[in-house]
C-alpha cells in the first residue's frame, strides 16, 4: 500500500447541541452525540444527519491505523458509536494528508455472520455520485491546510453485526481493511486540548478534606474547573481560572455527599474545549443521620436513640424539625460525636413531617439530615369532632379519641376558634375513648374540642378543624285537648293530648279553680306520646283547666285556652236489705241499654278497696266507677254511657278477696 494511506483522520460530525457535552477523554460523549467541534463552527441538522446535510469543517480529527493496537491510548468507540440499526444515514468526515488520486476507492461494508456487503464504494475524486448498491453515497473535497476533507455520508443498512472501512487501490489491485474499533483520536496539528487526570472515577473524597484535582493540557493558557453531583446533570463552579500550566488545584470538597461525582476542566477562553472525568467518584460526608432516617413512628414523650456515623468530627450539636425542615428547634448544642447515639426525650410536638439535622458542633455547615420524614405521634387524638361536623345544640353527640399511656383526659369546647376553652369534664377514663355529650346550645361556626392528659394538659390533641353548632330550636309545648268546652264525667277515661317542639319530658296537671291552683295529673311522661290516658276525678266543676310543662324547663308549658266540665259522677246506692251472705256481681239491667244502665253487688264484710271499672272490647278501662271502701251490704251504681260508642263493654268488681267480670251491650 503506498505511503499516502499510512494513516487518515477521521471526523464524525453532529449537532452541536449542547457544547459542554461535546468531548470526554477523546471519545463520544454518547451513542447520540458524536460531535468534536470547536466554538468557531457553525452545525445544524442531527447527529444521525439525511444525505443531503452540507459538509461542516471541524478541528477534531481520528487517525485510522492498520493492525489491532490502538494508537495514543484511545480504545473501542467506534463499534459503540455504529451499533447496527435500521436505515439510518450516518455522515463520515475523513481528513487524508497528501494527495487523493483517481486510483484510489473509498468503501464502507457492514459485516454480516459469513461475509461482507458493500454500502458504499466509489472514487475519491468524485463530487456527486450514487452507488447502485446503498444509494447514499456524496462525496465531496476540501482543503484545511495540507489536508483533504471528504465527507462520506452512508445508511447502515439492516441487521449487520459492525462495520469495515476499506481502502483500495485499483492500478494494483490492492487493499487495506480498517477495523473502525481499532482507531486513535489526535488533534489536527496545532489544536490546543485538555485532559482530567484526577479525579478519573471511582475516588471516594471526603466532605471537608482538602484534595488535588489534575490535569494535562497543550496550548490551553488558563483552566476552569467545576463539578457535579448527578453526574453532569447540573455543574457548580469550583474556581473560573487557574494556570493550565500548574496541572493541579488544591480543592476544599464541599458538603455536597454523593456517588455521582464528576469534575469537569475546560478551557478559560473557549468553553467547548473541555474534558470530564471518565466515570464517577464519591464525595462521602462527614457525619450521617442514621436513625430516625425517615418513616419511623416515634411516640411523644417516650425515649429513642438519634444516631449517626462521623469522621474527623470531635462534637456534634442536633436538631429537628416538624415541617420537613422549615424550621429547626435545637436537640442538644453539642454531644461527643464518637459516640454516634443520643437518647431523646421525644418532645409533645405531634407532626408527620419531622426530620432530624446532625451537624459539625464546630462548624454547622458539615451536617446531614434524615433522608425522608419521621412521625411524632402524639399521646391523644380527637377523632370526633374532627371538622366539618354540624351539631344540634342541646342534642347528646359522643365525643371520640385514641390515646396511648395516659389513664384520664379532660375535655374543653372553644366556640371562638381555640380563643377562649370552656369545660366539658375535668377528668374521664382515657381507656373508654368516649363520652357523651349534650351539645350546650352555643351557636357557633368556629367551634372545636380538646383533649387533654388530665395529669398534665400539655399533652393534648384540639379538632383538626372548626365544626358548628346550630341553635337548638325553642323549645314548646302547646295542650290540644282538653282545650275549652269539653264536659267529662267523673270516673270516665278521656285522653289529654299536646304537641311539643324540643321538649323529652312533661308533667301534667289539672285546675278546678281557673288556675289559681294546680294538681297532679302525672309527674313525668315521655312528650313523644302526645297523648296521656286521664281517669277524671269525682272534682266537679265548671272551671277546670290542664297545663302541661317541660319537666326540665317548668317555664316552658301551656294550658288548656278556655276552660272545661268535670261533672260528678252518680254515687253507689246502698240497698239497706241486710248483710249478704256472699261475695256476687249481678247482671246489669237493662241489658242491652241506652244510654244507662243498673249494676248492682253485694259484699258479705266491710271491704277497704273496693273498685267497680268498665272497659271497652279492647281491654281500655273507659271509666272506673267506685274506688273506696264500702261497708258490709248490697249496692247497686246507674252507669251513663252516652259518651261512648255502641259495643260490648265489660264491667269487673275487684276487693282484697273477690273478682268477678260480666258483659253488657250498648246499643245506640
Amino acid at each position: 500500500m503506498k505511503a499516502l494511506f499510512t494513516f487518515f483522520i477521521l471526523v464524525f460530525i453532529s449537532s452541536f447541541i449542547y457544547s459542554q457535552d461535546l468531548m470526554r477523554n477523546g471519545g463520544f460523549e454518547n451513542p447520540d452525540h458524536f460531535e468534536f467541534w470547536t466554538s468557531s463552527v457553525t452545525v445544524t441538522g442531527a447527529s444521525v444527519q439525511p444525505v443531503n446535510t452540507t459538509a461542516q469543517s471541524g478541528s477534531w480529527s481520528v487517525e485510522i491505523k492498520s493492525g489491532t493496537s490502538p494508537i495514543g491510548g484511545w480504545t473501542q468507540l467506534m463499534q459503540t458509536l455504529l451499533a447496527p440499526a435500521n436505515n439510518i444515514d450516518y455522515r463520515l468526515t475523513l481528513w487524508v494528508k497528501d494527495s487523493v488520486t483517481t486510483s484510489n476507492f473509498l468503501g464502507v461494508y457492514g459485516l454480516t455472520t459469513t461475509g461482507e456487503v458493500a454500502l458504499g464504494i466509489d472514487s475519491l475524486n468524485n463530487t456527486a455520485i450514487t452507488d447502485p448498491d446503498s444509494g447514499r453515497i456524496i462525496i465531496t473535497q476540501a482543503f484545511f491546510q495540507n489536508w483533504t476533507r471528504i465527507n462520506y455520508f452512508f445508511n447502515s443498512g439492516q441487521d449487520y453485526t459492525g462495520y469495515l472501512l476499506k481502502f483500495e487501490e485499483a492500478t494494483e489491485g490492492n487493499s487495506l481493511t480498517l477495523h473502525m474499533d481499532n482507531f486513535a483520536i489526535l488533534p489536527v496539528p496545532g489544536q490546543a486540548t485538555v485532559q482530567v487526570t484526577s479525579p478519573n472515577g471511582g475516588e471516594n473524597w471526603s466532605v471537608n478534606s482538602q484534595q488535588n484535582v489534575t490535569w494535562t493540557s497543550t496550548n490551553v493558557t488558563n483552566v476552569k474547573i467545576d463539578y457535579s453531583t448527578n453526574n453532569g446533570g447540573v455543574w457548580l463552579n469550583v474556581v473560573s481560572s487557574v494556570p493550565a500550566a500548574s496541572g493541579s488545584y488544591s480543592w476544599t470538597i464541599p458538603n455536597t455527599p454523593s456517588t455521582q461525582c464528576l469534575v469537569r476542566v475546560s478551557d478559560a477562553s473557549l468553553a467547548s474545549r473541555f474534558d470530564v472525568s471518565d466515570n464517577v467518584f464519591t464525595i462521602l460526608p462527614l457525619v450521617t443521620v442514621t436513625t430516625p432516617n425517615g418513616g419511623e413512628n416515634w411516640l411523644a414523650n417516650s425515649q429513642q436513640n438519634i444516631t449517626w456515623t462521623s469522621q474527623i468530627i470531635t462534637n456534634v450539636s442536633i436538631e429537628y424539625s416538624t415541617n420537613n425542615g422549615t424550621n429547626w428547634i435545637s436537640v442538644i448544642a453539642s454531644t461527643p460525636a464518637s459516640s454516634g447515639s443520643y437518647n431523646w426525650t421525644v418532645p409533645y410536638t405531634p407532626s408527620t413531617q419531622c426530620l432530624v439535622r446532625i451537624s459539625d458542633a464546630s462548624n454547622p455547615s458539615i451536617n446531614d439530615v434524615s433522608d425522608n420524614i419521621f412521625t411524632i405521634v402524639p399521646l391523644v387524638t380527637v377523632t370526633s369532632p374532627n371538622g366539618g361536623e354540624n351539631w344540634l345544640g342541646n342534642s347528646q353527640r359522643n365525643i371520640t379519641w385514641t390515646s396511648q399511656n395516659i389513664t384520664n383526659v379532660s375535655i374543653e369546647y372553644s366556640t371562638n376558634n381555640g380563643t377562649n376553652w370552656i369545660n366539658v369534664i375535668a377528668s374521664t377514663p382515657a381507656s373508654g375513648g368516649n363520652y357523651s355529650w349534650t351539645v350546650p346550645n352555643t351557636p357557633s361556626t368556629q367551634c372545636l374540642v380538646r383533649i387533654s392528659d388530665a395529669s398534665n394538659v400539655s399533652f393534648n390533641d384540639v379538632s383538626n378543624a372548626t365544626f358548628t353548632i346550630t341553635a337548638a330550636p325553642i323549645p314548646t309545648v302547646t295542650v290540644t285537648v282538653p282545650n275549652g268546652g269539653e264536659i267529662w264525667v267523673a270516673g270516665t277515661n278521656h285522653n289529654v293530648t299536646w304537641t311539643r317542639v324540643a321538649v323529652a319530658q312533661i308533667k301534667i296537671e289539672y285546675s278546678t279553680d281557673n288556675g289559681s291552683a294546680w294538681i297532679d295529673v302525672v309527674a313525668s311522661v315521655p312528650s313523644i306520646v302526645g297523648s296521656y290516658n286521664w281517669t277524671i276525678p269525682n272534682t266537679p266543676s265548671t272551671q277546670c283547666l290542664v297545663r302541661i310543662s317541660d319537666t326540665s324547663n317548668p317555664s316552658v308549658n301551656d294550658v288548656s285556652d278556655n276552660t272545661f266540665t268535670i261533672e260528678g259522677g252518680v254515687s253507689v246506692e246502698y240497698l239497706n236489705s241486710g248483710i249478704p251472705e256472699e261475695y256476687n256481681l249481678y247482671q246489669s239491667y237493662p241489658n242491652p241499654f241506652n244510654p244507662s244502665t243498673m249494676i248492682e253487688f253485694s259484699l258479705p264484710e266491710e271491704v277497704a278497696n273496693v273498685k267497680l271499672s268498665i272497659y271497652n272490647a279492647l281491654g281500655e278501662k273507659v271509666a272506673e266507677l267506685v274506688n273506696t271502701s264500702l261497708a258490709a251490704g248490697s249496692y247497686r251504681y246507674q252507669w251513663n254511657a252516652e259518651n261512648l260508642a255502641t259495643g260490648m263493654y265489660i264491667y269487673e268488681l275487684r276487693t282484697d278477696n273477690f273478682v268477678s267480670i260480666k258483659k253488657m251491650l250498648l246499643m245506640k
